[in-house]
Order: structure tokens, then sequence, then C-alpha cells
């Protein structure tokens, strides 16, 4: 599936613009970086570690569908959020604003500060941070691509 390099080209932009984790929430990056299928579920990912939290329906799917992530079990609430970027020692989350409601932002803020710890991370604002990644395709995209013209070109035939 290529994740490594993904998550190698991911980490090196966390470098660029000066971020220690990312916070995945959209569907389609969730898949682009994890393999992971499942409606529900977050990417927590740093330079050292790369979370999947998701709900008990899907721990089994995600286990098998992405190996290189530690699944973390979680509930409906976002409780788990500052343990997790605690752990990583993260200060600076980045999350894109272009794939998260206001609604949910604000539970997450709300999650650090019920957390009560002496250092609170700061949730950043980003746009396209995966997506730009997903515009550059790697050679088993590149296959797949060309495959789905041919199999288009032989249903015009």
């Amino acid at each position: 599936m290529g994740s490594n390099k993904r998550l190698d080209r991911l980490r090196e932009k966390l470098c660029e613009d000066n971020l220690d984790a990312i916070l995945v929430s959209s569907s389609e990056n969730r898949r682009y970086l994890s393999g992971f299928t499942g409606s529900a579920g977050f990417l927590l990912i740093s330079q050292k570690e790369a979370l999947l939290a998701t709900d008990f329906r899907y721990l089994e799917q995600a286990a098998q569908q992405s190996p290189e992530f530690q699944i973390k079990p979680i509930r409906g609430r976002f409780d788990w959020f500052p343990d997790l970027t605690y752990g990583m020692e993260a200060k600076r989350v980045g999350f894109d604003c272009a794939h998260m409601t206001v609604d949910t932002l604000s539970a997450f803020n709300s999650s650090l500060d019920k957390a009560n710890r002496s250092i609170k991370p700061t949730l950043v604002s980003t746009k396209g941070f995966v997506d730009g990644l997903r515009v550059i395709k790697d050679s088993s995209e590149l296959n797949s691509l060309a495959k789905a013209v041919e199999i288009a070109d032989q249903a015009l035939d």
C-alpha cells in the first residue's frame, strides 16, 4: 500500500510546518495514510508514533487494515485525546480546518481543558495538510489509475 512512504512524507511535512503531531479526521485522509476503511476514527501521528483511535466496532478491522498503526479503542467522547497527545509529548497538534467542524474542534479543546495538565497542547489549524500529499501519486496508485483507464476504455469499446 505504500504507507511507510506516506508516513515518511507526512513526517517531513510536520517538521516543515513546525508541528509535533497531526490529527487526521477525514475518512479519505485516514484511509490514504493508514489503509483503514471504517467509517469512524481519528489518526494521531507524530515523528515516532502512528495511532488509530476508533470505537469497538472496528478494532479487528483496524488491526488488519492498519498494521503500522497502534490501535486505540475509544468511545464517542474525546477524553482519550489528552492522554494520547501527552504520551506523544505533542505541544503543537495540527488539524485540517476543512475537515473538522467547529463543534468537534470545541470538543477536542474542551477535553484538553478538562484534563487539567500543566502543559496543554495547542491545536493548530492547517488546510490541505494531507490532501496536498495525496496529489503526488506513488507507483501503486499510478498502476491502479492506468488499470482503471484500461477498463474504462474496454467498457466504452
